[in-house]
């Protein structure tokens, strides 16, 4: 039995896995062809890589905002959580 319940765990971990692996090529291809768009309708070379450059500062810029709101709230809760096993140590 637990045999087949690490089977099932695996297999839902591998389709986790190919489904995140079909979003990463499907935003991929999407991105190959609006810049193929968007070279056939005359944008510079030079003008593409500048708005790349912006994106990936502004997706940077974006993840380590939420990374910082997420390290914020894994601290508040550290907190909580030792305050309270505080309160329970000195109630006993």
């Amino acid at each position: 039995m637990q045999t087949a319940q690490g089977c099932n765990v695996s297999l839902e971990e591998d389709i986790a896995a190919a489904q995140q692996a079909l979003q990463r090529w499907q935003r991929t291809t999407n991105n190959e062809a609006k810049l193929a768009k968007a070279l056939k309708e005359g944008a510079s070379v030079a003008g593409l890589s500048r708005a790349i450059q912006v994106g990936t500062t502004k997706l940077r810029k974006v993840k380590q905002l939420h990374l910082s709101k997420k390290s914020c709230t894994l601290s508040h809760a550290a907190q909580t959580a030792h305050r309270a096993c505080q309160a329970g140590s000195s109630s006993q």
